[in-house]
């Protein structure tokens, strides 16, 4: 039965909860963020519906006039034979068609209303980023 035994490490996860104490709990309290933060996260869980809602349709719209032009060769390289996938002129040839596939994708969100939308949200994030700072 020794054999068996203290052969392999033991892990264990350790939790720990960061209690308030003294002035910080004061703060808090008397700042409200409690509050704050279960008002923010209930705010949010209304809102998760139509940010999602959102989101599709900006990827819709983005991706509506993306012409992929390798895609039929994408998926001849994807169901290509196991022998096949083990050459190193597929595995490049596969990467090259995927980076020309990404640099397509991309490009929908860098033209037309895409672009309006996205340069809006970049914009105000990088403005709200820097008025936090403090």
């Amino acid at each position: 039965m020794k054999d068996f035994t203290n052969l392999y490490q033991l892990s264990k996860t350790l939790r720990f909860e960061l209690i308030p104490q003294g002035k910080t709990l004061e703060i808090i309290n008397k700042k409200g963020l409690i509050n704050d933060d279960k008002r923010r996260a209930e705010s949010y869980q209304k809102m998760k519906k139509t940010i999602d809602e959102f989101h599709k349709y900006f990827i819709d719209m983005a991706l509506s006039n993306v012409s992929l032009s390798l895609l039929d060769e994408f998926h001849n390289l994807y169901f290509a034979s196991i022998e096949r996938k083990k050459e190193d002129s597929y595995k490049k040839k596969l990467e090259k068609v995927q980076a020309s596939l990404r640099k397509e994708i991309a490009e929908g969100f860098k033209t037309g209303e895409a672009k309006e939308i996205f340069s809006k949200i970049s914009k105000k994030n990088s403005s709200q980023s820097y008025s936090n700072i403090g």
